[in-house]
């Protein structure tokens, strides 16, 4: 479902929520010339619990070029974090990390991280002209 309101293009996926934003006459600026006009992307995804990615796909062409992706976890129990792992003309994919802890022969503790194996949401939201 796409709406218009004031030039903006707005799409919205089967549940309402708001998928994409095309502004129209919004402008990306860098440093004090005006680039372009600048689009939002957004979308809600949920890990593999085997390899612990998501696939955002938007559609082609849809940017020109790319000046942000930015993606945040949610899960009600367990520390996770993600990471940008490939970003091309039609899609981004989210790398979702989770603690790890080992021990070690005399008593001490390793931290890290490691492939997350719970499916995790994850919202992202890229820009770009």
């Amino acid at each position: 479902m796409t709406s218009r309101r004031n030039g903006s293009r707005l799409a919205f996926n089967g549940n309402n929520y708001l998928t994409s934003v095309d502004p129209g006459s919004c402008t990306y600026r860098h440093g004090t010339n005006a680039v372009a006009a600048m689009k939002v992307w957004t979308d809600i995804g949920t890990s593999s619990a085997t390899t612990g990615q998501v696939t955002f796909t938007y559609p082609s062409g849809f940017f020109s070029s790319i000046n942000s992706v930015q993606a945040t976890t949610w899960h009600t129990s367990a520390l996770v974090t993600c990471t940008v792992k490939d970003v091309t003309g039609t899609g981004v994919t989210i790398q979702v990390l989770e603690n790890k802890t080992s021990g070690v022969l005399l008593g001490g503790i390793i931290d890290g991280l490691k492939t997350a194996t719970t499916q995790v949401q994850v919202f992202l939201t890229v820009t770009g002209t």
